[in-house]
């Protein structure tokens, strides 16, 4: 693959997150606002991971050949998206329940990867098996759509009303 290519595909998968974290933080604030379950960092997390791994595919073709391993855009991209990945995972684990960080993030970077890498580096779907990933792939956007948004009032953390380390 050509690097144009490579950073036509890998500037939106950073500029993506980048704006989506930053109007993260824009949600609402008030007495009535819903605290958010995490769905849209887990996305973010997710596309920066299937960039990851999309670059590493790339890179797997260049192995035998260390001169156009280090002069192709694979690695490079690779280092960026890597730490922008494990930080915004962080960032969301701190934030927002595993369980969905871990089912939306993983959906997202998998699709991305299997969509992406079928384009870019044309590995068809095997003849046999075509409606069973094109019904998969409807299956993974259906389930991360049923993802709630929001977390339901019962299940909020408490909060702690004074400090916990100050003695009375």
């Amino acid at each position: 693959m050509p690097a144009p290519l490579v950073v036509a595909v890998a500037l939106p998968s950073l500029l993506v997150p980048f704006a989506a974290f930053l109007a993260c933080d824009l949600s609402r604030k008030g007495a009535h606002a819903r605290p958010l379950t995490g769905v849209a960092l887990a996305i973010n997390v997710g596309l920066l991971t299937g960039t990851a791994e999309l670059m590493l595919e790339g890179a797997a073709d260049l192995v035998s050949d260390p001169r156009a391993l280090l002069t192709a855009p694979y690695l490079y991209v690779f280092a960026i998206t890597t730490p922008l990945a494990l930080g915004q995972l962080q960032i969301a684990l701190q934030r927002s329940r595993l369980v969905i960080i871990g089912l939306v993030a993983t959906a997202t970077a998998k699709t991305y990867l299997l969509l992406l890498s079928t384009v870019l580096y044309r590995h068809p779907w095997p003849e046999e098996h075509r409606a069973y990933i094109a019904a998969g792939l409807a299956l993974l956007v259906l389930t991360v759509a049923a993802v709630p948004h929001h977390e339901h009032p019962a299940l909020r953390r408490p909060r702690l009303l004074t400090d916990p380390h100050r003695r009375p």
